[in-house]
């Protein structure tokens, strides 16, 4: 495998279905949004504030190499006052075709295909079916290594990773009931960052939080 896929991109394959090639929820562009903003603040592009309203800020500006990641660090600076976490989940979320662009980066990998589909002789349908499951394979599997596992330490990644499914609601429609009722208790903790507590990686998981709160009101 080449090199490792964004959170965001991590994200949008466990939202996908992967036999039709249509995404799950309407709302997971929240928690997308949740993962691009959590990726800026674990590479220490941004930070937020640790109370209530979350106010970030950039404090490095530098290139992350990633087009959609440097896409929302340049709406974040060019903004005309701080603003606070669910402002940027909102705006970030509703980044023009950012879904497809961001499963065109996965057909570019080769992971996905893209197909198009006329519905009623009238609809386009954009549809991505998986023809790679090797990376998503390897996402659950780490996942579960970590939630599966009492003595299992997760990387930020990761953690960040199981709180967006978690919160996402992209755990049941990955994992087994039967697992996901077994470890309850630890999915929840590492869902809300008390199992792994670095400052960026809580601030992600907040991030994760207000993206569920603006998806669910």
């Amino acid at each position: 495998m080449s090199k490792p896929l964004s959170l965001y991109q991590e994200t949008l394959l466990l939202a996908i279905r992967d036999d039709k090639g249509t995404f799950s929820s309407g709302y997971f562009l929240y928690a997308i949004a949740g993962t691009i903003i959590s990726e800026l603040l674990l590479l220490q592009r941004i930070v937020a504030g640790s109370d209530k309203y979350q106010i970030v800020g950039v404090v490095d500006r530098s290139t992350t190499g990633d087009e959609i990641l440097d896409e929302a660090l340049s709406l974040i600076y060019a903004s005309s006052k701080p603003r606070k976490m669910q402002h940027w989940v909102v705006k970030i979320a509703n980044l023009p075709k950012l879904k497809h662009r961001i499963a065109q980066q996965l057909c570019d990998l080769g992971i996905l295909r893209h197909d198009e589909k006329t519905v009623l002789w009238i609809f386009s349908q954009q549809r991505y079916p998986e023809i790679d499951g090797t990376y998503e394979d390897n996402i659950r599997r780490r996942m579960a290594d970590v939630m599966f596992n009492e003595d299992a330490k997760p990387d930020d990644r990761t953690a960040v990773l199981i709180a967006v499914a978690s919160h996402a609601g992209l755990l049941k429609a990955n994992f087994s009931p039967e697992e996901l009722r077994q470890y309850k208790k630890r999915i929840q903790q590492l869902s809300q960052g008390e199992i792994l507590a670095t400052k960026a990686t809580l601030s992600a998981i907040k991030a994760m939080q207000a993206a569920v709160a603006i998806a669910v009101t």
